[in-house]
C-alpha cells in the first residue's frame, strides 16, 4: 500500500471515530435531558398532590396541566393524560399566549418565556394556578415552584408566600423536600 494510501485510511479512521465521539456525546446529552425532563415530567404529576386549591378551583371534572411556551417534555406529559390528580382527570394543553394560562390549575412555563416572565405571572397574580418552571430566578421573580438539577437530582425552591397570595396551600410536607423556602 503506498504511503497516501495509508494516510487518506489513517484519516479515515481518525474522522469515523471523532464521528462517533461527537454521536456519543450528543447521545449521552439527550439521554440526560431526556432523564431530566422525565424526572420533571414526574414531579409536575406528583406535586399537586401536596397542594390544596379552594374548591372553585377544582370545581370541573378536569385537573389541567398547561405547557407554555417551547415545550421541552414532548410525549412525557402526553402519557399522564387519562391519569387523575384529587379526583379530576389530566388534561394536558400545549398554550401559546399567557392569556390561556388561567385556564389551567397548574401551569409549566418554559425557557422560552423568560422576557414574558414578569407578563405571564402578572396575569396570573389573583388566580389559583400553581405555576412551576425551571427558568433560573424563576422563584424570586414571582413563580410558585422553580425546577433545578443537581448531580442528577431534581430539586426545587418554593415560593410559599406567592403560592398563599393565590389561594393554593402548598403541604409542609413538600416544603420540607424543598432546596429552598421563600416566606
Amino acid at each position: 500500500m503506498s504511503r497516501a494510501c495509508r494516510h487518506i485510511s489513517s484519516s479515515s479512521i481518525w474522522l469515523k471515530l471523532a464521528l462517533l465521539l461527537v454521536v456519543g456525546c450528543s447521545a449521552a446529552v439527550a439521554v440526560q435531558t431526556a432523564n431530566e425532563y422525565q424526572l420533571k415530567a414526574a414531579f409536575l404529576y406528583n406535586a399537586p398532590k401536596f397542594v390544596d386549591w379552594p374548591a372553585a378551583a377544582l370545581s370541573s371534572g378536569t385537573f389541567t396541566i398547561g405547557v407554555l411556551g417551547d415545550d421541552p417534555f414532548g410525549p412525557l406529559l402526553d402519557q399522564l393524560t387519562g391519569r387523575s390528580i384529587k379526583g379530576k382527570q389530566i388534561v394536558i394543553r400545549r398554550i401559546t399566549s399567557p392569556e390561556r394560562a388561567s385556564e389551567c390549575q397548574l401551569l409549566f412555563i418554559a425557557a422560552s418565556e423568560q422576557r414574558r416572565l414578569p407578563t405571564v405571572l402578572g396575569r396570573l397574580r389573583d388566580l389559583p394556578v400553581l405555576t412551576v418552571s425551571d427558568i433560573d430566578g424563576f422563584a424570586f421573580a414571582g413563580g410558585m415552584l422553580e425546577l433545578g438539577m443537581d448531580r442528577n437530582r431534581l430539586t426545587f425552591i418554593a415560593n410559599n408566600r406567592q403560592a398563599k397570595r393565590q389561594g393554593l396551600r402548598i403541604s409542609a410536607q413538600m416544603l420540607k423536600l424543598a432546596r429552598e423556602i421563600l416566606e
